[in-house]
């Protein structure tokens, strides 16, 4: 990295463990910046290249076993409610559960009952027309 002024990076005792330096501007065509760009990108991937090897191998599988006997029990779900069907779902179950000879049965007997409650109706306001 080129230029500018160079920052000492101190630790907590005062000990220099890295430089900084200050960031300079570079044009959007200017071909120092691409330098400067493909300058930081190699020394990053050497820097993670460093850091990779240092790391130790960590196999999941195993540290998952290893680890499991400290997961907390899973919580028991609280029962606020017991769910059961709506009248409407209930109906409709009936229905698609009965059977078509029965069906039939059902429907001819409901229409019979409304026509009946109808001509009642109708006759009841016939007598009334009569009697006025």
């Amino acid at each position: 990295m080129s230029g500018g002024t160079v920052l000492p990076l101190k630790d907590g005792s005062g000990a220099v463990f890295a430089f900084a330096e200050r960031e300079r501007p570079y044009g959007y065509l200017d071909p120092a910046g691409a330098v400067e760009s493909a300058a930081r990108a190699k020394a990053h991937l050497e820097g993670v290249r460093v850091l990779e090897s240092s790391a130790a191998d960590i196999d999941p599988e195993v540290e998952l076993q290893r680890n499991v006997v400290r997961f907390p029990a899973p919580p028991q779900a609280p029962v606020a409610a017991t769910l059961e069907p709506s009248d409407k779902a209930h109906i409709v179950l009936t229905a698609l559960n009965e059977p078509a000879g029965e069906r039939a049965e059902r429907l001819t007997r409901e229409i019979d009952s409304e026509i009946e409650k109808q001509l009642a109706r109708f006759n009841s306001a016939a007598r009334k027309g009569r009697s006025s």
